[in-house]
């Protein structure tokens, strides 16, 4: 809308009749008293010089004088409609102004200017009523005023400015960029061309600056921003003092330099706003009409200082004033509307719920006034979707957020695809469907969020103001779905994101303090996956950065406890963690009585004090009892339904459970009943939150079943970890890279054994205990074998499906599994793609290729774990014998071809069996003594041989039948299922070596053979079938005699080579040898050759199982590795056999992954080999060159049609028998040296 223009032309008398002098005499006192209100601001004035000029009109005769008397008349009802905002003045002045044109001469000198009035007033009316005719008119009427401006040659400024404040008008209601752009050139002409003492310049000059502020809205551009401020000052000085309309000039400038303060997060901007605004309202008086603008503008400044400097005062003189305005009751729609928004934001930053509810209130009034157009529309929508998010952030209600999305949706519809402010538009809905996602636990909004980011990300340049917001956003989000899913693609993206954000802002911008902060949060967030020094001194040092710039900021204070006590979660150093306590108390006594982030504060003290009660060497209850304390505080503090209560409700179980610990001290039995049936409540409250994620639920339902266990709820403890270990599957799915699915499996190894106590203590059936037992192991492997299973019974009857589903399995295959660390990853163009969101949606196509195999005959099972029948198919060969063993009781499962039974181990200790574990694979293991010590170590190995019989073995055989000797050829094979602790000892060695001539021992009775799980053993039977297909024996020898570095001393393998050599003469099949090769070399040949060979040294990782490598060298300088990880990614298509003769192949050192089995024994049996001989522990050079020629002589010459797998075991076990039945060193008794002949054992069919 144009702001008035001045016509002091003196109407013309045609006649001297009296009536015409008459109502010249009207006309000469309207325009005095309507200069003097232009001067003053008196409403009498006003209202009289409408009296007056109402007078003329009535008494004129004359009918180009009565042109221009309307004309007047239209105005004066216009000027008091703006002051009145009675649209009863506006309906007049439209009238008035219509009758002014209806009754002119065309060709008259007034023509332009009545015309430009009509223009000015109909857009007037359309700002009020939003009648698109109104605007339609208005600017074709300007397009005539200007026409007659050119056939009179008189009043072009006037016209020409009519017409540019309408095509403004129009870009706002439509974004049509063409009608600014006319606007702007117009307006520059005019303020180039018309001399700057011309009354009506510092009109032109305001007007021009508005519609730069469009353009500068639209494309961001910082010049269009400083020619704003440049012409809406220069409309200020050329404006007298006291004139009424150098006040609506001077807000207009201050509101640019509100725009420049928030674009360049300036202080001195901003506290120049602040002066300019409070100094005007020094200056007008308290009727003033524009005063409630200036009370607004101030307000607004006032409350972003509030947000940028964290005065108190501020924001509550803020929200006086805004009130203030508020209350103003002749407020225009736009202004009330302006006003309504403005409080709403400032009683939004207050925090309390109660200023929130009525902070929506104020923004849904000012959404219902009318308004002008899309763009004023998109602006209150984008106010109140904001608050309805903010309100939802300190509630959890799911309405709020829900309608936050949908306003949000429709600002991003209306908005001009080349709007400057979109992508800040599409970064608030991201924002929003992250918000969602929080409550619904399901990436399916996430994904979008994330997708949306990028899109807003994707649409400006590096360089946008904006871009450091929406990276930190993206950041957030992405660090959200890793929580989730634990993709650790999302968290490096997540890192990425928050570095550009840090180093696209400069020192000093308040801004960046919070992006320091977010990236602290993310390489905690790292740190606590991966454990590496760098990240959380990285990341304490950044949030230490943003603290210091403000000390006393709540979220910087919690975020350095947080780090700090991820420091000594790792380190386990008490002065980490007492700092977090110091940092976190200090968030605490910072917070006020209520906020929306307060329960959180409250949870991060009571897990401090938690900590500091487990870490001490006495149990400090006052801690514990500070960490219950803070515990129910924050479960309290939280409503129900919000997303963070179920980790509050957890963390106060686990509290609870601890404080059974106390009473059990005093023999409190009912105190520590009802602490224990609070804890499972609470658990079970967690567990059964489906919002809740999933880790915490798996935490809280193996913490419940401990619970119950320890009071002997057997049947509730087996239904609790039963339903947990159903969880792992949603924990650790296979749309994760490998290494995502071993961190998060981390540390819940053990839930399925209880299951499987708790269930045969229960009376529940054998066959459901090892159900239950078998679902919660080897998971990572299970997920990897469906990739890689055969489906050639699928294309014989189904081929067009069986295509599909290898096309599917293909496409996941070719994905990175693993990030590249040291890859460029800083262009906001990869941050630009969704790598994670593809892995999904390629996996869920295979997913539901897989389901649609399913539905056809035969096929109900497909990639499905074995049912009791298929168990008990699997030991047709052979029984299959599966231990467990837990602090509640030990047993062996027993399936055969007929049935699935267990017995009770009793004399088999936990405590026991995980020192004799230690005794053999730990630090100071047996079989790394010296040779002095060796007698003794042997001594130490017969005995636990000797207990391992006693306790396990014999009471297995016993129960089976086995007991009876019988030829080597004729013996029967066992395969041991080996998760857990028991996977650790040697079972097929088991036995008494004291006795001369003893039979007790295992391999006198079985052939025994080794699997991960009952899955693993389907798997290798498949593989196996495959490699009898007539594939000649294709040998492979990978040997290395010295080793890169020194690190590793020289290994005799020549003799075993040798001896390899010799044996496989007679056989008929390619043989390669590889001397020194690196990985690279190896995995280029494994595929031609259906058996490798490895002589080389093992390196076995005792954090990472999947790091666990064979050590072989890129250059005669540097070792090379392959490790489990790359094996993980590869497939073996013509695999028969993978002899590994290296040290520790079959061992694994993570206790917190002891169910997952993960050693190079298990990996190459899981890429297809379906025989592999690993080794428990060091095999000497001796050892290695006999075992190996005594098993080749046996294997290469073995008939075509026979089992690989059956051979290899049977071959294995008469070659360990040979050496173990040889005289060696100095023992008393050739098998006396069991270091040596025992640690040979089979993987596989």
């Amino acid at each position: 809308m144009s702001t008035e223009k001045i016509d002091d032309r003196p109407t013309v008398q045609s006649s001297a009749e009296d009536r015409d002098d008459q109502a010249s005499a009207f006309a000469k006192e309207y325009i005095r008293l309507s200069a003097q209100y232009r001067e003053g601001g008196d409403v009498a004035d006003l209202n009289e010089a409408v009296r007056q000029i109402t007078q003329a009109v009535d008494v004129v005769q004359d009918t180009d004088d009565k042109a221009g008397y309307l004309n007047n008349l239209g105005r004066i009802h216009r000027i008091r409609f703006e002051r009145s905002f009675q649209h009863d003045d506006l309906d007049r002045a439209v009238e008035a102004a219509r009758q002014s044109v209806a009754v002119m001469d065309p060709k008259s000198g007034g023509a332009p200017l009545f015309l430009a009035n009509l223009s000015d007033t109909l857009s007037t009316r359309y700002s009020y009523t939003t009648r698109n005719e109104d605007l339609q008119e208005a600017v074709e009427v300007a397009r005539r005023s200007v026409e007659a401006s050119s056939s009179v040659g008189r009043f072009r400024g006037e016209t020409l400015e009519t017409l540019a404040s309408r095509l403004s008008t129009l870009y706002h209601r439509d974004g049509d960029v063409n009608s600014l752009s006319e606007s702007i050139d117009i307006g520059l002409k005019l303020v180039q061309e018309i001399p700057e003492d011309d009354a009506n310049h510092a009109i032109y000059s305001n007007n021009l600056a508005n519609s730069l502020e469009s353009r500068y809205k639209l494309g961001n551009d910082a010049a269009d921003l400083e020619d704003c401020l440049r012409y809406s000052q220069k409309a200020v000085d050329e404006t007298p003092i006291n004139h009424i309309i150098r006040c609506q000039f001077a807000v207009t400038r201050n509101e640019y330099l509100r725009i420049r303060a928030e674009r360049t997060r300036s202080s001195t901007d901003l506290d120049a706003l602040i002066r300019g605004n409070e100094e005007l309202l020094r200056e007008i008086p308290l009727d003033h009409q524009h005063r409630p603008t200036v009370l607004m503008a101030l307000a607004r400044a006032l409350g972003q200082r509030y947000l940028k400097v964290g005065s108190r005062q501020d924001l509550d003189r803020a929200i006086v004033l805004g009130g203030t305005a508020v209350a103003v009751e002749d407020l225009s729609p736009k202004r009330r509307a302006t006003a309504l928004k403005i409080q709403g934001k400032l009683l939004q930053d207050r925090g309390e719920l109660e200023d929130l509810n009525v902070a929506v209130r104020m923004n849904r009034e000012a959404l219902d006034l009318p308004g002008e157009g899309s763009l004023p529309r998109i602006d209150n929508l984008v106010g109140l979707s904001g608050r309805l998010s903010k309100r939802f952030d300190l509630t959890g209600q799911l309405c709020d957020i829900e309608e936050a999305i949908a306003l949000a949706r429709e600002v991003v519809a209306l908005a001009p695809q080349d709007h400057a402010e979109r992508p800040a538009w599409l970064h608030n809905l991201g924002l929003f469907l992250r918000g969602k996602a929080r409550v619904t636990d399901t990436t399916k909004y996430l994904d979008e969020a994330i997708e949306i980011s990028r899109q807003a990300i994707g649409a400006v340049g590096a360089d946008h103001i904006d871009v450091p917001m929406m990276l930190d956003g993206l950041s957030t989000s992405l660090a959200m779905r890793y929580r989730m899913t634990g993709t650790s693609v999302d968290l490096e993206d997540a890192i990425q994101a928050a570095r550009v954000a840090v180093a696209s802002t400069e020192p000093g911008n308040v801004d960046r303090q919070t992006y320091l902060n977010s990236l602290s949060n993310r390489l905690c967030n790292r740190y606590d996956a991966w454990k590496d020094p760098a990240d959380i001194e990285e990341a304490i040092a950044a949030v230490s950065d943003a603290l210091t710039a403000a000390p006393d900021d709540i979220v910087y204070l919690d975020t350095l406890g947080n780090a700090l006590h991820s420091q000594y979660e790792v380190t386990g150093d008490k002065e980490s963690l007492e700092e977090s306590l110091v940092y976190a108390q200090r968030a605490v006594d910072l917070l006020p009585e209520s906020g929306n982030r307060r329960a959180l504060y409250l949870y991060n003290l009571g897990l401090r004090f938690m900590s500091k009660f487990c870490a001490a060497s006495r149990r400090d209850f006052d801690a514990l009892h500070r960490a219950i304390k803070y515990a129910e505080a924050s479960v309290d503090a939280t409503p129900v339904g919000h997303p963070d209560l179920p980790g509050y409700v957890t963390q106060l179980a686990h509290c609870l459970a601890f404080g059974a610990e106390e009473e059990m001290l005093q023999d409190d039995l009912a105190g520590v009943k009802a602490s224990c049936e609070k804890a499972v409540s609470l658990y079970q409250r967690s567990i059964n939150d489906g919002k809740a994620p999933t880790e915490s639920r798996i935490r809280s339902g193996r913490n419940a079943g401990l619970v119950m266990m320890f009071n002997e709820q057997w049947t509730a403890a087996y239904e609790n970890l039963k339903q947990t270990v159903i969880l792992f599957q949603r924990l650790s799915p296979r749309s994760l890279a490998r290494e995502d699915q071993q961190r998060l499996l981390h540390g819940f190894s053990g839930v399925s054994a209880w299951a499987a106590s708790a269930a045969l203590n229960a009376e529940i059936r054998a066959a459901d205990a090892l159900d239950v037992l078998e679902a919660g192991r080897g998971i990572i492997a299970s997920l990897a074998m469906n990739v890689r299973n055969e489906v050639s019974d699928l294309a014989l009857v189904h081929p067009g499906l069986a295509s599909d589903y290898d096309l599917a399995r293909a496409a996941i295959s070719a994905m990175p599994q693993s990030i590249d660390a040291n890859s460029p990853q800083s262009s906001l163009k990869y941050l630009a793609v969704d790598s994670t969101k593809l892995r999904e949606q390629r996996i869920a196509k295979l997913e539901q290729i897989e389901k649609e195999i399913r539905l056809q005959p035969g096929f109900d099972r497909f990639q499905l774990p074995p049912t009791a029948k298929q168990l008990m198919d699997l030991a047709e060969p052979g029984p299959i014998v599966c231990f467990n063993v837990t602090n509640y009781r030990s047993d062996a499962f027993l399936v055969t071809r007929d049935r699935i039974e267990s017995i009770n181990l009793p004399d088999l200790k936990e405590s026991e069996l995980k020192a004799n574990v230690q005794r053999i694979n730990g630090q100071d293991r047996l079989s790394k003594s010296s040779m002095l010590e060796k007698s003794q170590s042997n001594k130490e190995m017969r005995r636990i041989l000797r207990w391992l019989w006693d306790v396990a073995v014999r009471p297995v055989l016993l129960k089976l039948e086995l007991l009876t000797p019988a030829a080597a050829s004729k013996l029967p094979r066992l395969w041991w299922v080996t998760s857990g602790y028991m996977g650790l000892v040697p079972l097929h060695a088991a036995g008494d070596y004291e006795k001369v001539n003893s039979k007790e021992c295992a391999a006198n009775y079985i052939v025994s053979s080794y699997i991960p799980t009952f899955k693993a053993l389907v798997y290798a039977r498949a593989r196996e079938a495959r490699a009898r297909d007539g594939q000649q024996k294709n040998l492979l020898i990978v040997s290395m005699p010295t080793t890169p570095a020194g690190v590793w001393p020289p290994l005799n393998v020549g003799s075993e080579i040798d001896a390899i050599k010799r044996s496989y003469e007679a056989a008929q099949g390619i043989r390669t040898e590889l001397a020194q090769p690196s990985a690279h070399d190896v995995l280029d040949r494994m595929n031609s050759h259906s058996i490798v060979h490895f002589a080389c040294h093992g390196d076995p990782d005792i954090n990472d199982p999947s790091k666990s490598s064979l050590i072989l060298c890129k250059d005669p300088q540097t070792i090379d590795r392959l490790t489990v990880g790359q094996l993980s990614r590869i497939t073996a298509t013509k695999a028969q056999l993978a002899y590994l003769s290296a040290c520790c192949t079959a061992q694994h050192y993570s206790a917190a992954l002891m169910d997952e089995v993960i050693h190079l024994g298990s990996a190459f049996q899981l890429i297809g080999y379906p025989s592999v001989i690993g080794t428990l522990w060091e095999a000497d050079d001796y050892a290695a060159a006999h075992v190996a020629e005594a098993f080749y002589e046996q294997f290469a010459t073995a008939k075509t049609e026979e089992a690989t797998s059956d051979v290899a075991a049977r071959a294995l076990h008469q070659a360990t028998l040979k050496l173990r039945d040889q005289r060696r060193g100095r023992v008393r008794r050739p098998d006396h040296d069991a270091i040596g002949w025992a640690p040979f054992i089979h993987i596989g069919a």
